[in-house]
């Protein structure tokens, strides 16, 4: 499996037809894994690391978001050359093309791939092994550090397929608990099953604490990079979730004699 993932990675950055590594092998790596018949340990060094990459694709994307949301509030008072707009257009398209060249890269890339992999089948503890949450990261090209945290935004940025199944796993890991906690009747029709590959969903006796603890880091991915954004749904689900635990906390606390009259401070 690990030569079939290097042959895959040599052949995209070393030709100009990429090679889309079979959606099945991602599949059976991921059962493999599940199953402990396969160490992701053992499996990384074959992976080409695509960090670099990451930072340089995200660093040229939000030099182009910001020159762009700037131009859209600019008052031009006096007509300008049409050879200077020909040469700013050719500027940005230069500049779009190398963003798309580096997307294209990400998506052909085994590693992340496999990511997403996991993502799809709510194995958030497989997906952190492969590109940790926790961890300084040194790029190449300069000697700025920067966390693998940010580096989980800057893919969701980059490549905005891996945000929306972040966004599908955190709906799958809640709805057991949402539904014991709230049990909307207009939406129990309407809202989907959690698969039953997942295997990180909350217990529907999951504490304010361990739900935070829980949803915390794939949230900042989703949060920080917006991919929240095309899911307005789970957002309000997860305001509903989070205000329910509250309450649930404060009754408790009155029972116990240890509430506040203050508001209930999370961090």
């Amino acid at each position: 499996l690990g030569f079939k993932l290097t042959s895959y990675s040599n052949n995209n950055n070393n030709s100009t037809t990429t090679r889309t590594v079979p959606e099945k092998l991602y599949q059976m790596i991921v059962l493999l894994v599940q199953h402990d018949m396969l160490q992701l340990e053992t499996l990384r060094p074959h992976m080409s690391d695509t960090m670099d990459q990451i930072t340089k694709g995200y660093t040229l994307w939000t030099t182009y978001e910001r020159k762009r949301i700037r131009s859209m509030g600019r008052i031009r008072l006096a007509a300008s050359s049409s050879s200077t707009d020909t040469t700013q257009e050719q500027k940005e398209q230069e500049q779009v093309q190398k963003i798309q060249t580096i997307r294209t890269t990400l998506a052909s890339s085994p590693l992340l791939g496999l990511l997403d992999a996991f993502l799809q089948q709510g194995d958030w503890n497989s997906a952190t092994k492969l590109v940790p949450f926790e961890k300084n990261h040194t790029t190449a090209a300069t000697t700025t550090t920067t966390t693998t945290k940010t580096l989980w935004s800057q893919i969701c940025v980059l490549l905005p397929v891996i945000g929306e199944t972040i966004c599908t796993h955190v709906n799958d890991s809640i709805q057991p608990l949402y539904k014991a906690l709230l049990d909307p009747p207009c939406l129990t029709t309407t809202t989907a099953t959690p698969k039953a590959a997942t295997t990180n969903v909350l217990s529907t006796s999951a504490t304010l604490e361990e739900t935070i603890q829980f949803l915390s880091e794939p949230i900042y991915s989703i949060v920080d990079s917006g991919c929240i954004e095309l899911h307005p749904a789970l957002y309000c689900k997860l305001c509903r979730l989070i205000g329910a635990l509250m309450k649930q906390k404060h009754h408790q606390q009155q029972q116990q004699g240890t509430s506040r009259d203050d508001a209930i401070c999370i961090d």
